[in-house]
């Protein structure tokens, strides 16, 4: 698993390629930024993963960002860096874990014994062994609504979306950014000054996330920005703010074409290093001294897997043909579990009740978010 190192500015990534063909331009550049504490006071924050999915389309980069966070939920917030307004919804976690099962390098030793090895008095690996072994590859527009003076972004829009509330920031000066956050419950970072002036000299859009009152850290969910371009950008810059010192940052590309970094180098683990025995428990370590090597300097991508998407992503599930959201709008209780089953979100006869472990005659549901949405948009009665 790559990382980026919170004392540089970037370090090592894995770049997850699940199409192959040519190559098309591919920049380090976004970043998160965390913490919520009214006022400009600073914080450690462990921002402890993250994972990221382009898909690549024609004249439009759609990306799905997954961040895992361990802390006060009433202490996050996100700051992302983007080329171009961005249309904004919720991401599939379920997506990302299908992405990284299929994607994640793994190791594993196959014992063959060759030779005469005593009859039926073997022990252990016998008299000769050899280790086949096998594995990864190894490679692998909005209205605007200004502040109250010139240095003040303009909001092009604030909405909520999911546990998230959103506002898109364009223009501004680093202190009128700064006065937004800090009248809005952002807490600033000494090191954000100058970060965010390079991506404003850049032309960049910025767009801050926190959660809403009371969401509680499991309700943290991807976030998906479609926006009109052509190139990806893996956020680095504001992310290493409040990195923990070996952060794991992967990040997965569908299109029509193999992604290939061009502004970092791009480096290859030597196979014969990997703990094989150990079943890869050295994988980290090697690719951090290969990403800190003469050369790369602590800036480089190791590519995980690249091939067709289909040999390794069951998509079963991720998305329904029969799923509706506007049949629910007018639900009633005498009509819900009649529209769950008609979109197979429902599946009636023999379940087994999650809360008792029970099983019976009963509906129970074909996806694991329902229970979830059912409890925040159609709870039931007290008592039942």
């Amino acid at each position: 698993m790559p990382w980026l190192r919170s004392s540089s500015i970037a370090a090592a990534f894995a770049l997850c390629s699940l199409v192959a063909a040519a190559p098309r331009p591919a920049s380090a550049c976004g970043g998160t930024f965390c913490d919520v504490t009214p006022g400009p006071v600073t914080m450690s924050v462990d921002q402890s993963g993250e994972s990221i999915l382009f898909v690549m389309g024609d004249g439009f980069v759609e990306t799905h960002v997954q961040i895992e966070y361990r802390g006060d939920p009433a202490k996050f917030a996100w700051i992302v860096p983007i080329m171009a307004e961005p249309e904004v919804s919720v991401g599939s976690q379920e997506l990302f874990n299908r992405l990284l099962a299929g994607t994640v390098p793994t190791f594993t030793v196959s014992t063959a014994f060759e030779g005469d090895c005593g009859g039926d008095e073997r022990q252990g690996l016998g008299c000769s062994s050899v280790d086949a072994l096998a594995g990864g590859d190894g490679y692998y527009e909005g209205e605007e609504t200004g502040g109250p003076n010139d240095d003040e972004p303009a909001v092009l829009a604030q909405d909520v979306v999911g546990a998230f509330e959103y506002s898109v920031l364009q223009g501004g000066t680093v202190d009128g950014i700064g006065e937004w956050l800090d009248d809005n419950g952002y807490a600033r970072d000494e090191e954000a000054p100058k970060i965010l002036q390079a991506y404003l000299d850049e032309g960049f859009l910025f767009v801050a996330f926190k959660l809403v009152p009371g969401a509680g850290i499991d309700q943290i969910h991807p976030i998906t920005l479609r926006y009109a371009g052509t190139e990806p950008c893996i956020p680095l810059r504001l992310t290493r703010v409040a990195a923990i010192e070996d952060m794991k940052v992967r990040a997965f590309f569908l299109g029509e074409s193999r992604v290939v970094p061009t502004n970092y180098r791009h480096v290859e683990l030597n196979p014969l290093r990997i703990a094989w025995a150990g079943l890869g428990a050295n994988y980290d370590e090697l690719v951090s001294e290969a990403v800190d090597q003469e050369g790369a300097n602590g800036r480089a991508f190791v590519t995980e897997f690249a091939d067709y998407w289909g040999a390794v992503l069951n998509v079963q599930g991720l998305r329904g043909r029969n799923w509706d959201s506007q049949a629910f709008l007018d639900t009633t209780s005498q009509t819900l579990s009649n529209r769950l089953q008609a979109q197979r979100l429902i599946t009636c006869g023999l379940v087994t009740d999650p809360a008792t472990g029970s099983t019976g005659e009963g509906c129970g549901p074909s996806h694991a978010l329902l229970y979830p949405l059912l409890r925040t948009y159609f709870p039931p009665p007290a008592g039942v």
